[in-house]
């Protein structure tokens, strides 16, 4: 019975949720033709097909448990990949929908609430 007062106790404080911070400052929305173009090859690569360069092309970053990711999507809201960033390296992509992934990245806590 301990055990489990305690683990409500974590929850309800969030000391048993994974830490997710969003920063946003390296946000990238807009067309495929106008995104960084490395990105680019890097989701086309992923997915095996060429992005038509007027499909909105979306790039958010996020620290999750002391780890980089960047979600990537060009295919107009259908699904986001999921990369993670070792060094200048993007690793395997793990593909997610649109809406989980970006509810995902709502719910971290955000570094620039301070307005800069």
């Amino acid at each position: 019975m301990r055990c489990l007062i305690l683990l409500a106790f974590h929850i309800l404080t969030g000391s048993a949720a994974s830490e997710c911070l969003y920063n946003g400052k390296n946000d990238y929305v807009g067309f495929v033709k106008d995104a960084p173009q490395q990105l680019v090859e890097v989701l086309e690569k992923h997915l095996g097909n060429k992005l038509p360069k007027n499909n909105v092309f979306e790039q958010y970053s996020t620290v999750e448990d002391s780890r980089d990711f960047v979600y990537l999507s060009g295919e107009n809201g259908l699904r986001i990949v999921k990369f993670e960033k070792v060094g200048p390296i993007l690793g395997s992509g793990e593909n997610m929908d649109y809406k989980t992934a970006t509810t995902k990245i709502q719910s971290c806590k955000s570094l620039s609430s301070n307005g800069a």
